[in-house]
C-alpha cells in the first residue's frame, strides 16, 4: 500500500513520526527510529525532494535552526496511508 505512493517504509515511518510532533532535528529522528545518520539524511532528502517535509538549516540541533517539519502535502499523504492501513 505504501509503495503505491512511491514512498519507502522507512520514509513513511519518519514522515508519520514528524506528523505526531512539532519538529525534530536529524539526531532526534535517527535515535527515535533506530536509523543511522546516513539513513536519516537519505530519508530527509527523499521526503524534502518530494515536498513532504521542510528541512530548515544545516546544523544538527533544532537550537541551531535545523528543525524538520511536515508540509501540508506530507500530512495529507500520511493521513491517507494511515487511513488505508486501518
Amino acid at each position: 500500500m505504501i509503495e503505491q505512493y512511491s514512498i519507502e517504509v522507512r520514509d513513511f515511518m519518519l514522515l508519520s513520526l514528524l506528523c505526531d510532533q512539532e519538529a525534530f532535528d536529524t539526531d532526534q529522528l535517527g535515535r527515535a527510529l533506530g536509523l543511522s545518520h546516513t539513513s536519516t539524511i537519505e530519508c530527509i532528502r527523499h521526503l524534502t525532494d518530494a515536498g513532504l517535509i521542510r528541512y530548515n538549516g544545516s546544523g544538527s540541533t533544532a537550537a541551531q535552526g535545523s528543525g524538520i517539519r511536515t508540509t501540508a502535502a506530507g500530512r495529507i499523504l500520511a493521513r491517507r496511508i494511515l487511513d488505508e492501513i486501518d
